[in-house]
């Protein structure tokens, strides 16, 4: 049997993580990321396994030139939830941005297997390969991805025209 009171406790204390990531999420959005790092380290001491919050600070972990710390957050996620595209994705980026990029690749490509039209995750596979400068894999990435999400086709014609 549930107490009431431990219920609504309970109830209280997730409204309040979801506001407290709501709060980081907007930091993040306008930038400011060294605020939205607090807010998560605040959250992520309540509750060490909240996806959204471990997703988000590798993310805001990236942007601040921190990918091994970003790669951690990722490798947090995936823990939890081993085909989480988000997470294979950021730790994909992770990986290029410390120069292993065919670790990166690989788990950029496991993403793209599991969210055929994710296009964030087409895309990135595809700029870690042109960055690489290997354009031939970039130009197949983009190919795919302009079939697999057509109505995005557009974005990619772009890319493709600097391959």
């Amino acid at each position: 049997m549930t107490c009431p009171a431990l219920l609504r406790r309970s109830s209280e204390f997730e409204m309040s993580i979801q506001a407290q990531y709501m709060q980081a999420k907007s930091f993040a959005a306008a930038g400011k990321l060294s605020q939205a790092e607090v807010a998560l380290q605040q959250i992520l001491q309540i509750d060490p396994d909240y996806l959204p919050a471990l997703d988000l600070m590798g993310f805001v972990q990236y942007f601040l030139k921190r990918p091994d710390v970003a790669q951690t957050f990722c490798e947090r996620a995936l823990a939890q939830h081993p085909n989480h595209t988000y997470a294979l994705k950021g730790l994909g980026l992770c990986l290029a941005a410390q120069g292993f990029i065919d670790e990166g690749v690989a788990q950029l490509a496991k993403a793209v297997a599991l969210a055929p039209t994710y296009f964030d995750a087409r895309w990135d596979l595809a700029m870690v390969l042109m960055r690489a400068e290997r354009n031939d894999d970039a130009k197949a990435i983009v190919t795919a991805a302009m079939a697999a999400i057509p109505e995005q086709q557009h974005r990619f014609m772009k890319l493709l025209a600097k391959l």
